[in-house]
């Protein structure tokens, strides 16, 4: 009986229809969601009406710059753009993590990381958070390469130095005045190993803190949030794409010089079980309410490229590894949903 019902919960999860599932109602105080689902009955606005509120949000034109978006390596352009290599200075800060309802957020108190492109642009780290699912390990990312997901994208979120704060570069309408730098993190198939402690910020942190309660959170200090990297030496001349595009949140501002690492980061199948716990509320909630603690996968629909130029630095993975790696995140898949129902 109880591989029964693991089997309709997989079925329901792989179909998008589970029927008799919900949200708690705190999980509704804001005026979006990522889900098409349970959008209509708390009179929130899906990924396909963000633009009915959020004019910047719209995805259908032939102009729209949105994100996230694939990257198709036959598409991309091999040059350094007067903006690579990046230049890293890693501060230790204390950081507080939140569970924000959209995400678990991390920000430093002081904002003494940052990097520097060749022109000479600085910009300031301004907070990291992450982005998953709950089930699929290759659907867990926000944007593809090559049509190629993973089980995790962390967002660094930036703004330009000449700005005095993230609100003030959120304001302008200039291109740039925002950077994102996106990791992508792949499971270390079936090793409880990580080549990156730091994820447990989110991993560890997340399940200690109550969804939406923005009055809690987790303080660590001497933290470095560019350890979220991986090893050190990747920081020095870290293989990356790069496009102009949005937030990937309402109000999907169309400012964002986005930065995606190539490489992927290993992550444990530990780290990865932990993270997808940190969707749930509290023990004492999850008593009271059984059926309703799981919310939803945040990760926005992918947006149109509409001819926008992307970069590779300083090269471009081949296609042959792209697909060697696709079957390898289907086989880890498997191997997960079989760990984790059964």
């Amino acid at each position: 009986m109880v591989k029964l019902s693991a089997l309709v919960v997989v079925c329901c999860v792989l179909s998008g229809v589970c029927l008799g599932a919900g949200i708690p109602e705190e999980a509704y105080d804001t005026e979006w969601t990522y889900d098409e689902r349970y959008a209509p009955q708390k009179n929130l606005l899906p990924p396909n009406k963000w633009g009915d509120k959020w004019e910047s949000c719209k995805v259908d034109g032939d102009k729209t710059v949105q994100s996230p978006i694939d990257i198709p390596f036959d598409d991309v352009v091999v040059e350094d753009a007067g903006i690579f290599p990046l230049q890293f200075t890693s501060g230790k800060s204390f950081v507080n993590v939140r569970n924000i309802g959209a995400t678990i957020s991390a920000v430093p108190v002081a904002q003494n990381s940052y990097f520097v492109t060749a022109s000479g642009k600085k910009y300031i780290l301004h907070e990291a958070h992450v982005h998953w699912n709950h089930f699929l390990s290759e659907s867990g990312t926000e944007h593809r390469l090559n049509g190629i997901g993973d089980a995790a994208e962390v967002h660094l979120v930036h703004y330009d130095s000449k700005f005095n704060s993230m609100d003030a570069a959120l304001q302008s309408d200039e291109v740039g005045s925002i950077a994102v730098i996106a990791v992508f993190y792949r499971l270390a198939g079936g090793s409880d190993t990580s080549a990156v402690p730091a994820f447990d910020i989110f991993a560890e942190q997340g399940i200690k803190l109550r969804y939406m309660d923005f009055t809690q959170s987790v303080g660590i200090s001497s933290f470095k949030l560019y350890d979220l990297f991986g090893a050190t030496p990747k920081m020095k001349a870290m293989p990356m794409f790069h496009y102009n595009g949005s937030l990937t949140t309402p109000p999907c501002t169309p400012t964002v010089s986005w930065f995606i690492a190539q490489e992927v980061v290993s992550l444990s199948n530990v780290q990865m079980k932990m993270l997808r716990l940190g969707n749930h509320l509290n023990e004492t909630d999850t008593k009271a309410n059984p059926n309703i603690t799981r919310v939803p996968d945040n990760i926005r629909p992918l947006a149109p490229l509409n001819g926008r130029k992307i970069i590779a630095w300083p090269d471009v993975p081949s296609v042959a590894s792209s697909i060697s790696v696709q079957l390898f995140i289907y086989i880890c898949s498997i191997i997960l949903f079989i760990q984790y129902f059964f």
